[in-house]
């Protein structure tokens, strides 16, 4: 029932060509879902909801694959496959929650100094739900627990301060 898009940046260091740490946050920006919107105008209720406020958490990533792309036959292009890997915290309107992630990204190097990435990562936690349906015994009371699985695709751009 919730609308999230979420903005944020990493900051890393590569080890050397093939494996590299990442300091990650992102901020969401959440909004009602059209499902949502209709779901209160015709039953003149709402339901209940935690939203997500925000991700921080680190990364690892193994860069296992690499290669050369032609580009129109006009230039060639690098590009990395990495598998990722890491732990973090989720911070929602009820608490902050353990989040291990698991996921592959795709870096095409453009230039020597910048790049682009295409990541993919399978995020999990356990979290609180609060009550939100006013005038019921459960309003604002946690009313259970659930286990949240999100699928993340994010798109960035990289910069190298050091090229190899």
């Amino acid at each position: 029932f919730l609308s999230v898009k979420d903005v944020g940046g990493s900051l890393g260091y590569f080890f050397n060509n093939y494996f590299a740490l990442h300091g990650i946050y992102w901020r969401s920006l959440v909004s009602a879902s059209s499902a949502l919107k209709t779901f209160e105008n015709e039953i003149k209720s709402t339901t209940n909801t935690n939203e997500p406020k925000g991700f921080y958490g680190l990364q690892g990533s193994a860069g296992l694959l690499y290669g050369k792309l032609s580009l129109i036959g006009k230039s060639i292009i690098y590009f990395d496959l990495h598998l990722r890997g890491g732990l973090g915290q989720t911070i929602t309107e009820t608490g902050n929650y353990l989040t291990p992630f698991l996921g592959l990204g795709q870096q095409i190097h453009l230039t020597k100094i910048f790049s682009l990435t295409l990541d993919y990562r399978y995020m999990r936690y356990s979290e609180d739900i609060r009550g939100k349906v006013a005038g019921t015994a459960n309003f604002g009371k946690i009313v259970g627990n659930r286990v949240n699985t999100t699928d993340v695709i994010t798109l960035g751009m990289v910069f190298s301060l050091d090229p190899f």
